[in-house]
């Protein structure tokens, strides 16, 4: 899949959107789940199915396979090692003593919507970011080619958390679908204002329906990359 979207890269139009809000709540309480999720693995990385589920809810129509992970970007030693140095890392960042460099990284894959979505969160001090890819064929004659989506939460000093959000997708404007750009600029640029529109507004959706939650007690970031996938589904139906 990694080579599939470096080819869509080189040949599609790049269409990018982004909106931030601040949230009333700590990103503690979630990195304290996963302090949780990784102690309830037993040293095993096929238990960490579990802890995927912080950060994508308990969904039935989501699957959640090939789960890895990663210390200070590297997947050395035996995994109960990894976990191991993991929940060290945890500890460190919900005491505030960790060092430049310390981070804790999950990878995996989502099954969502009939969409294959390679997931990465990487924890470090008082942030979690968020990130999912997919190559696709959605939106009007399926011209949309790849979706990229991240989440930066960051904690403020007054217990707030900011959480930027972004998507980018992969358009083919040529006057046939599988045609990567028009030759004519101005029909790329209406296609690109349209596209931005429309990611736009799945951005404005999936954020508001996280600000509910999140006024009800939830984490905002949980469930952020279906809720946001569902919503752009709708695109051209």
């Amino acid at each position: 899949m990694n080579a599939l979207l470096l080819i869509l890269t080189a040949i599609s139009l790049d269409v990018s959107a982004s909106r931030q809000v601040t949230v009333p709540r700590s990103i503690e309480r979630t990195i304290i789940r996963v302090g949780a999720g990784l102690a309830s693995s037993l040293g095993d990385e096929a238990n960490l199915v579990k802890l995927c589920t912080v950060f994508e809810g308990d969904d039935a129509t989501i699957t959640i396979s090939d789960a890895r992970l990663l210390v200070n970007g590297q997947r050395d030693g035996t995994p109960w090692s990894r976990v191991a140095g993991g929940l060290a890392k945890v500890g460190l960042f919900v005491s505030h003593l960790s060092r430049p460099g310390d981070a804790v990284e999950l990878r995996y894959t989502l099954e969502c919507q009939g969409l294959s979505i390679r997931r990465s969160i990487t924890i470090t001090q008082g942030q979690i970011v968020s990130c999912a890819a997919f190559p696709c064929a959605m939106g009007p004659q399926g011209r949309v080619k790849a979706v990229w989506l991240s989440y930066v939460a960051r904690e403020s000093p007054d217990g707030n958390t900011t959480i930027t959000t972004a998507a980018t997708v992969k358009v083919n404007t040529g006057i046939c679908p599988s045609r990567s750009t028009s030759r004519f600029k101005v029909v790329n640029r209406l296609a690109g204002r349209a596209a931005r529109r429309e990611i736009d507004a799945a951005l404005g959706e999936a954020i508001s329906e996280g600000q509910r939650l999140s006024a009800n007690g939830h984490e905002a970031i949980v469930g952020s990359v279906a809720r946001f996938t569902n919503c752009i589904l709708r695109w051209g139906r």
